[in-house]
């Protein structure tokens, strides 16, 4: 079984909210104060993880007041006779004939100063009892600034994550085995000379202090030979260290490992389930990579399923976890926070694009208020230098500048769709239409692919294609206030040729000189790298304040499109 649905009314910020899960990972993403944390506070309390408190309810800025009740349901797909069985009151008809899915519900209500918290389970929100259910269930949870050097993470104690270990992986028989060793040990160690010498001369201390008649007697003792204590002393040991002389990064990851091989070997529940906020704290790109081929593989266990639910701000690990694991959360107008997984490809060489271009860059899609896909470098690199000129500065306005690594915008698509990011999003382009020999003949045709690729976002309130009308360099070029600037910025990445050019065209200008130019530089022959141009092009436009400098129409309402007002703003 799995909690495959989870739904919530005046929970913190979560007004009004839907999500749906994957069965194994979970990789939870969105930017800062979007409700992640929220997300994950929810699931814990209506799984029995956390306690209700005032500030849970929702804040009603309107009349300045907290709601005076919350709701959260969660609603666990997959259950076999066993788990209907044992969780019998919790019961609800599934979609599929015969079968069974189990609803837990957590009711908050203010009662004064304090917040009442009232579960149940079943289709009557009054009716069964969620007891039985929550003992079926178990909750790991580390938070943000964890602490693995902690009582409770990995150094010595009763609750330290080794200790636990060690209790679930051993029998009664191990136990005691365990325990007449340390008998033994203790017995030895107890009878050695010094040891001895010790004890002999505190008990002659003693009697000096308290005299004979009130003197107790003394004694020494190493581990107390019982099983509990032999547990809280086992200590995490790390390259033959300490775990408290381990780096933070390397402690996390021993904490992660600690914490799933207790949940996976836990047989006494029938659902089990690991939180992680920000495990990407401490840890450098390659380990964040591991930690979540780790994590995915400990999630789809068959045997010992764990569910795993993790929030990030990393752009490394959402680009691992595109393919199969990314869930955005989102808010949408009228509809609320929701997050729903992404329909994993069926094919191989859609799998393959998506690992090869959705790369750790591109990720930045999933955190972005504003997004503008672009072709390549070139526009990478000069676009943000061109929105200066009409005033914008696209970083200030959480705009994120992608590249999509050639026309492979197709592969973005499933994830920066209105129903999944929410967010404006532009693609910039070119229409690329077939060669005309006469230069001022007027462009009036696209390739296939640019107009399959506007039929393809047709209907989608927030992405919009917009295209230049051949290349994004010839339509730089089509002002005759740019010219100067171009040939300025082209001179110092090709001088020589860039001299001879200007004695050749004389005083060409608009489409004539806009052809000539791209023909010459960027044509068959050209052998100019694009990139580079763009990146001179943008540092004289920065540098020179070319405030004469025309930029492109259609860049300019690819621009207006994303200032629009986001509706989650």
């Amino acid at each position: 079984m799995y909690l495959s649905r989870l739904s919530a009314v005046n929970f913190r910020k979560l007004c009004k909210a839907d999500f749906e899960f994957h069965k194994s990972l979970n990789v939870i993403v969105g930017e800062n104060n979007s409700g992640k944390t929220a997300l994950i506070d929810a699931i814990r309390s209506v799984l029995g993880d956390r306690h209700f408190e005032q500030d849970d309810l929702h804040y009603n800025s309107a009349n300045n007041q907290y709601e005076s009740s919350a709701s959260i349901t969660a609603i666990f797909e997959d259950l076999d006779v066993s788990d209907e069985a044992l969780l019998l009151d919790a019961l609800i008809p599934s979609k599929r004939v015969g079968e069974y899915n189990a609803l837990i519900r957590a009711l908050a209500s203010q009662r004064g100063d304090l917040v009442q918290r009232e579960m149940s389970a079943g289709p009557n929100p009054r009716g069964g009892s969620a007891y039985d259910a929550l003992q079926q269930i178990r909750i790991a949870y580390l938070p943000a600034l964890r602490d693995p050097n902690s009582s409770t993470g990995l150094r010595p104690g009763r609750q330290s994550q080794i200790a636990n270990l060690l209790r679930r992986v051993t029998d009664q028989a191990q136990r005691d085995t365990l325990v007449e060793i340390a008998r033994k040990s203790n017995k030895q160690l107890i009878d050695h000379q010094s040891v001895e010498s010790a004890r002999k001369l505190l008990e002659a201390n003693l009697i000096a202090l308290s005299g004979p008649s009130y003197a107790q007697r003394a004694g020494l003792s190493f581990v107390d030979p019982e099983f509990n204590r032999i547990a809280a002393t086992l200590e995490a040991i790390a390259e033959d260290m300490q775990i408290g002389m381990n780096g933070l990064g390397a402690s996390n990851l021993y904490y992660v490992a600690a914490v799933l091989a207790d949940l996976a070997k836990d047989k006494s529940v029938r659902y089990r389930a690991l939180l992680i906020e920000e495990p990407e704290a401490h840890l450098h790109p390659h380990y964040q990579v591991l930690l979540l081929r780790f994590l995915k593989s400990t999630s789809g266990d068959r045997v010992n399923p764990v569910q795993v639910f993790v929030t990030t701000h990393s752009p490394t690990l959402a680009s691992q976890a595109a393919s199969d694991a990314i869930l955005p959360l989102i808010y949408a107008s009228g509809v609320g926070f929701k997050a729903v997984p992404i329909p994993a490809p069926a094919d191989l060489l859609t799998k393959t694009r998506i690992r090869q271009y959705l790369d750790v860059t591109s990720s930045e899609i999933f955190f972005a208020r504003r997004i503008l896909l672009v072709e390549g470098d070139a526009e990478l690199f000069l676009v943000p230098a061109l929105a200066t000129l009409l005033g914008i500065d696209l970083a200030v306005n959480g705009v994120s500048v992608v590249s999509a690594a050639g026309l492979n915008f197709k592969t973005f698509l499933p994830f920066i769709s209105g129903s999944v990011l929410n967010v404006p999003v532009a693609i910039l382009t070119d229409k690329d239409p077939p060669v005309v020999k006469d230069p001022l003949q007027e462009i009036v045709d696209a390739s296939a692919y640019y107009r399959s690729l506007v039929e393809a976002v047709n209907g989608d309130p927030q992405v919009e294609v917009f295209g230049a009308a051949r290349t994004f360099e010839y339509d730089l070029a089509l002002p005759i206030q740019n010219r100067k600037h171009l040939l300025a910025a082209m001179e110092s990445v090709r001088p020589r040729k860039t001299a001879d050019f200007i004695d050749r065209i004389g005083d060409l200008t608009g489409a004539s000189f806009a052809s000539s130019f791209f023909d010459e530089f960027f044509g068959a022959d050209g052998r100019t790298s694009k990139a580079e141009f763009a990146m001179a092009l943008s540092i004289l436009i920065v540098d020179s304040m070319a405030t004469d400098f025309v930029v492109p129409p259609y860049l300019v309402d690819a621009i207006q499109h994303l200032m629009q007002e986001a509706t989650h703003d």
